[in-house]
């Protein structure tokens, strides 16, 4: 796909939020947000496990990765998660 001189290189768009907001966003716990955290820090990860919400740390605080597609701007948002399988 070509656009002018620049080639499209990926329709996702994203945002990041809290544990909390994305907890309701896609309906998981926060308890098993955190659960997951502690599983990836146990062995030694510094980013989320394949199929698994992509989060960063941010000072104290963590966010989770939201992406949306441009086409779907209407539609409910997918998780990173989602879009990589």
């Amino acid at each position: 796909m070509r656009q002018g001189k620049f080639a499209v290189i990926s329709k996702q768009v994203g945002y990041w939020v809290s544990e909390q907001q994305y907890s309701e966003l896609f309906s998981i716990a926060p308890k098993r947000l955190r659960q997951w955290r502690w599983m990836d820090h146990k062995v030694g990860r510094t980013s989320a496990r394949e199929g698994y919400p992509i989060y960063r740390k941010v000072g104290g605080l963590i966010r989770y990765l939201v992406i949306e597609t441009l086409e779907g701007r209407g539609r409910k948002s997918k998780s990173a998660s989602a879009l990589a399988a």
